[in-house]
């Protein structure tokens, strides 16, 4: 019991810990920080970036970093989609990191005349190397654009942020976008900083707040000031989709944490019972001369070495299930589950809570021993010995935190069930996901004279086949992904209300509404010639319109899409839907455009996965062979949108069971000791006329109070809990009366079964035989 429930304590201290607890691998922590700003994800532009470089005065350097995501890394059928980095010079000496062989990334490789120098993963290197030092000078393809191998990372390193691992890093010179080395208005690089010695944080702040009031002067179209913020340690890794995970495996640990609590309840229970077992030993030793302290002592001691076999197999189990269930775990990269025993935290864990577990289930038996009667004892030994009323107690707050366990697990539950089911404002059933990546096949597909033919080639042939009803087109798959754009519009000034001018952007082409199902209130769809440059044609949603021209006509009217952008036309207005999950519906425009990476949503009739089968034979021939990043259905695309959800209700589902298990464990003991102990009463009972259903009665009425107001005092306890983790749930209701109905049923379904054996077995037994036996 104390072993389970410590394995479970220790894992999800192992994935809160790699997630949000573990440092920067620098030699000085502290005067590591991350710059943020308002913008997403806290980034900069590189233009601020390199400003910053120059006019600083409080750092010793300042790095940056960009992610890559879904880049095609390699060649022909062998290529796999992978996600890298564009980093600056000073990245890796920064970081203080050495490589495995070869050099990293420096100053040398932003020249112009420079190799494009690629760094990989030390697990890339040995997959796809198989650790070969030969391996250097390598020519890989990224994008269709060779790099060449110039150095292998260490395996404890896979970026600065571990719930995206990276598998390779470039030089941000080299970079297959150059326009995203140049757009003020694209803040799209993650900054830090190492201060100088002496610097506070307070200073640097400070400093760089004059440096973006000067950036703005400079630059005045480039919108508000640029605002900063130092963030270090801890706060440094909450950001985004680490703070969601950092939060809820926070939650889980807290969760786990009662657990192990309700798992020393019942320990203690036993150890309780063991020691009401010997008092007729303990007591011969008072009568010898022995003191109470010293009984005491041995008590205490044994418990520890109790609690030290258990937390001892609680590590053995929970590297077991690091091992086991590590491509699970988010964030957890290539960290050792051995560096589980290697953190200082977690050393000191094991050597004193086992201790405090020790003197926490101590506490029961040294109140019996504090209370032995030596001549009761050396008499009659332990006969009708009654059970002290603590464990009642005990039970009751071990059934109080159990309800607030159960009920908290099934709301995670509830979440995932909730982001299936609910109403996104599209239809999801019968529907594949075909996304293409022309950029490997070279530089011209940028251009859309190249990927407007291609796009109509292969809508043409998904559209022949048979069983297929339509093909729509746009670059973002549903609930996926989000980009953000701030619009040019009349009537509003990014410049002083930058929050009203930001809108979803999606770019897409014919037929991409009727695919998923959504409405068309006005206008027209778009079409193959809207997809041309300069953009031209936009659609817009009804969130967009209520925010901009409430109460007037869209149709005609003009905006740019972002600032400096072409200046488009409003064709049609469509129904609201989710682009983002658990997101309000924000103003969304759908920007006719034909980029070289793009997602065919494919409705089909009937059973998706025949016609998946057909199109892969199609995808296998010649003269549609296809750059394919990937193919799937909805159901596995939302895979990995409600992936923070599926882990949290499996670990919930699995926290849930054991707590029930426990708590049933400890009703079943309570039952069972009632019973033993009160053979005498429940003899004279039966002998002076009860019957075996009013011992029944009696049995299942003490036990069942500790489970009534533990009930009642877990549920107002989980109501008062629940704005503090309302944020990691999904369209769940505090007073949603199902959940609460439900975890009521359930524990009272597995009390009775816990506590109706023992019961039986009382109401039926000989009253002679109990009263022989007591």
């Amino acid at each position: 019991m104390l072993a389970l429930a410590s394995s479970a304590l220790l894992v999800s201290f192992f994935v809160l810990y790699t997630v949000l607890l573990k440092t920067t691998p620098v030699e000085d922590p502290a005067r590591f920080v991350r710059l943020r700003t308002p913008a997403p994800d806290g980034g900069v532009s590189y233009p601020v970036y390199q400003t910053l470089v120059r006019e600083n005065e409080s750092f010793e350097s300042l790095i940056h970093y960009m992610h890559l995501e879904d880049y095609l890394v390699g060649d022909g059928e062998g290529a796999k989609v992978l996600s890298g980095a564009s980093v600056s010079g000073n990245f890796f000496s920064t970081l203080g990191l050495k490589p495995v062989v070869g050099r990293f990334i420096g100053a040398e490789d932003f020249e112009a005349s420079s190799d494009r120098a690629v760094i990989v993963s030390e697990a890339f290197w040995r997959r796809e190397f198989d650790a070969d030092v030969s391996a250097l000078g390598n020519s890989i393809s990224l994008n269709g654009v060779p790099f060449v191998v110039a150095g292998v990372a260490p395996a404890s390193f896979v970026g600065l942020d571990n719930l995206s691992r990276q598998d390779f890093w470039i030089a941000s010179e080299h970079i297959l976008d150059r326009w995203q080395l140049t757009l003020r208005n694209w803040p799209m690089y993650v900054t830090w900083g190492l201060l100088k010695e002496g610097v506070s944080v307070g200073q640097g702040v400070e400093e760089l707040q004059q440096l973006g009031a000067r950036i703005r002067e400079e630059n005045p179209n480039d919108g508000p000031e640029v605002i900063f913020e130092l963030l270090s340690g801890v706060e440094a890794n909450q950001s985004g989709t680490r703070a969601v995970v950092a939060k809820t495996t926070l939650l889980i640990f807290a969760l786990i944490s009662l657990l192990l609590l309700i798992a020393l309840f019942n320990v203690t229970n036993l150890v309780s019972a063991r020691v009401k077992s010997r008092l007729h030993e303990y007591s011969v030793f008072l009568a010898i001369g022995a003191k109470r302290n010293w009984v005491l002592r041995r008590v205490f001691f044994e418990n520890v070495l109790l609690s030290y076999l258990g937390w001892g197999l609680g590590v053995a189990i929970a590297v077991g299930l690091i091992k086991a269930f590590r491509s699970e775990i988010p964030g957890t990269g290539e960290v050792s589950e051995l560096s589980l025993l290697g953190n200082a935290w977690v050393v000191w864990a094991l050597l004193v809570t086992p201790v405090l577990c020790g003197l926490f289930i101590s506490v029961g038996g040294w109140l019996d021993v504090w209370r032995i009667d030596l001549n009761r004892e050396l008499r009659m030994g332990t006969r009708g010995t009654k059970q002290f009323f603590g464990r009642k107690v005990f039970v009751g707050f071990q059934v109080a935190l159990s309800v607030v366990i159960v009920c908290v697990c099934g709301w995670f539950i509830d979440s995932l069930r909730n982001a299936h089911n609910i109403d996104h404002g599209f239809e999801s059933e019968e529907l594949l996901l075909l996304a293409v990546n022309y950029k490997p096949l070279g530089r011209q597909y940028d251009d859309p004279q190249y990927t407007i033919p291609e796009y109509r080639r292969i809508k043409s042939r998904l559209d022949a086949l048979p069983q297929v009803k339509t093909v729509g087109m746009a670059t973002l798959q549903p609930l996926r992904h989000i980009k953000v754009s701030k619009i040019e519009i009349d009537g509003y000034d990014f410049r002083v209300e930058p929050d009203k001018c930001e809108v979803r952007l999606q770019y897409a082409g014919p037929d991409y509404f009727k695919a998923l199902g959504v409405e068309l209130l006005e206008g027209r769809d778009l079409i193959f010639e809207d997809m041309n440059y300069p953009m031209s044609k936009v659609i817009v949603n009804e969130a967009f319109v209520d925010r901009y021209w409430p109460g007037g006509v869209a149709i005609g009217r003009a905006f740019k899409p972002w600032r400096d952008g072409p200046v488009v036309d409003v064709v049609g207005v469509c129904s609201n839907f989710e682009q983002e999950l658990g997101l309000d519906i924000k103003p969304q425009i759908f920007v006719g455009f034909a980029p070289p990476d793009m997602v065919f949503h494919i409705k089909t009739e009937g059973n998706p996965e025949l016609v998946r089968e057909e199109i892969a034979r199609m995808l296998g021939e010649g003269p549609l062979k296809l750059p394919v990043v990937e193919f799937a259905t909805i159901e596995e695309s939302f895979g990995e949108t409600f992936s923070v959800f599926k882990l949290s209700a499996l670990v919930a589902g699995y926290v849930a069971v054991l707590a029930l298990a426990i708590a049933g464990y400890g009703l079943f003991a309570l039952m069972y000791h009632l019973v033993k102990d009160h053979r005498n009463e429940i003899g004279i009972r039966m002998a002076i006329g009860a019957d075996g259903r009013r011992i029944l009665s009696w049995t299942m009425r003490e036990c069942g109070v500790p489970v009534v107001w533990g009930v009642a005092l877990g549920l107002v306890a989980v109501l008062v809990l629940f704005g503090k983790f309302s944020e990691l749930l999904f369209a769940v209701e505090r007073f949603d009366p199902a959940p609460l109905v439900t975890v009521v049923v359930v524990l009272a379904t597995v009390a009775l079964v816990s506590m109706i054996g023992p019961a039986l077995q009382a109401a039926r037994r000989d009253p002679v035989e109990n009263l022989r036996e007591a």
